[in-house]
Formats: structure tokens, C-alpha cells, sequence
């Protein structure tokens, strides 16, 4: 009887040693068993590279990978806000021109004194806005709007604020501001605008184009004045417009 439980204790001692060496520490993840202290897949052939072996012995899907675009990594493009500018320039001219049309129909009172001062303030305010917008839309050295419109922009610009000076020196000492300096000053400030708004929606133009193609055909207009002999002694002036592209 003691020989007979000394073999089944044998027994049993050999069966828990050999159970342990069966054991893998740590445990195997899913998709792989345990074979003589090793973590071995259950997939058998191995799983192509890409996937992975689950739990039933199957292998996963293949994971899809996007390639990356041939043409890189977009460019977002700021055409600026030229365009709306040009709308203001439009505003601001008609606005500066019935304004200068109030204040001649008043001139001698003081209503006149306060509509010319608005329509000053008006000028002074607005067409550097609208010069700005049009610039912002000159992000690269092939938009160029319309150097010739902006330059007489702000040339006629800067002949209104110098009258408007004049006409405020003139107000303030209590004369009266003759009505042909009030209309220069106002048409000097719709040049100035209607100038600004030409160069702004060519610029508006010149980026929707470059944004679209990468590249503009650029169309160049402006006004020109040339002096020539008349034939008989004489210069005779011809005025018209200049296009090239």
C-alpha cells in the first residue's frame, strides 16, 4: 500500500512539473498559442505581411494604404479681396460725386460747410481703403493689376486732399469756396476712385486666373495723352487709350 501511494505522488509530481514547462509567461495574445514555453500562431502557413492572425486561426484582412498624391500637398491660394473693393470703389465714387453735387447746390451756407466736410471725410477715408483691397489680391509678382490706373489714382487722390485743405483754410476764416473749386475737388476724388476701382478689379481678375491656370495673360489698358505737330505751327493734343498684352 505505501509503494502504491509513492508512485501515484511520483506521478503526480512529474505530470505538475511537466504542465509547467507547458505554461508561456506572460500569457500568449490572441491569434497565438502556447508550445513548449513559446507563443507560436495559430495561422498555419504564417499570415502575409499586412495582417494578422485572429483568434480563429484565420488571417485578418489586408490593411489598405493609401498612397500619397503625385501632386503633393495642396496649395490653398488667398485671391485677397480685391473684388469687393472694386464694389466699394463703385460706392464711393457716386457717393463722393452727389455729395460735391449737395455741396455746390448749398455753397454760401453753412449746409455747404457740412457736406463738403462729409464728402472730405469720405474721400479721405475710403479710396485708400479701396487702393488696399486691390493691392491684397497682389500676392505674386505676375498679378500686377493696373499700374498706370493706380498711379493717376493716387495723383488725383492727392490733388483732392490738397484742395480739400485749401477749402477748409477758406471755410475756417469765414469766405465763401467758389464753385469750380468744389467741383475740382469733387472730380479729383472720383477720379481718384473710379481709378482705384479699375486697378482693383483687374487685380481681382489677374489672381481668379492665376489661381485657376498658375499662370495669367496679363491685358494692360490705360489712358494715354500724346502732343503732336497740327500742321501748322502748332502742337495739337491727342488723347485715347492704350492697350497691351
Amino acid at each position: 500500500m505505501r509503494r502504491s501511494a509513492f508512485f501515484v505522488a511520483a506521478a503526480v509530481l512529474l505530470s505538475s512539473s511537466a504542465w509547467a514547462q507547458q505554461e508561456c509567461v506572460p500569457a500568449c495574445r490572441s491569434g497565438y498559442f502556447c508550445k513548449a514555453g513559446e507563443c507560436v500562431s495559430l495561422c498555419n502557413p504564417p499570415c502575409p505581411a499586412g495582417t494578422t492572425c485572429q483568434a480563429d486561426g484565420e488571417c485578418s484582412a489586408p490593411a489598405v494604404v493609401t498612397a500619397p498624391s503625385a501632386a503633393g500637398p495642396g496649395v490653398r491660394v488667398n485671391q485677397g479681396w480685391a473684388g469687393g473693393a472694386g464694389v466699394m470703389g463703385i460706392i464711393s465714387a457716386v457717393m463722393i460725386a452727389g455729395l460735391t453735387g449737395l455741396t455746390i447746390g448749398f455753397n454760401g451756407t453753412d449746409s455747404a460747410n457740412y457736406i463738403g466736410g462729409v464728402a472730405i471725410l469720405f474721400t479721405g477715408i475710403t479710396i485708400p481703403i479701396v487702393a488696399v483691397g486691390a493691392g491684397s489680391s497682389r500676392w505674386d509678382p505676375q498679378i500686377t493689376g493696373q499700374f498706370a490706373w493706380r498711379i493717376t489714382g493716387w495723383i488725383a487722390f492727392g490733388l483732392a486732399m490738397a484742395l480739400s485743405v485749401t477749402a477748409l483754410g477758406i471755410a475756417i476764416a469765414g469766405a465763401v469756396f467758389p464753385a469750380y473749386g468744389i467741383a475740382a475737388l469733387g472730380g479729383m476724388g472720383v477720379i481718384a476712385a473710379v481709378c482705384h476701382t479699375i486697378d482693383a478689379f483687374s487685380s481681382s481678375a489677374q489672381a481668379a486666373e492665376f489661381a485657376e491656370k498658375g499662370r495669367v495673360t496679363t491685358l494692360r489698358h490705360s489712358p494715354l495723352l500724346v502732343l503732336a505737330p497740327d500742321g501748322h505751327g502748332g502742337m495739337m493734343g491727342l488723347a485715347g487709350w492704350r492697350v497691351t498684352y
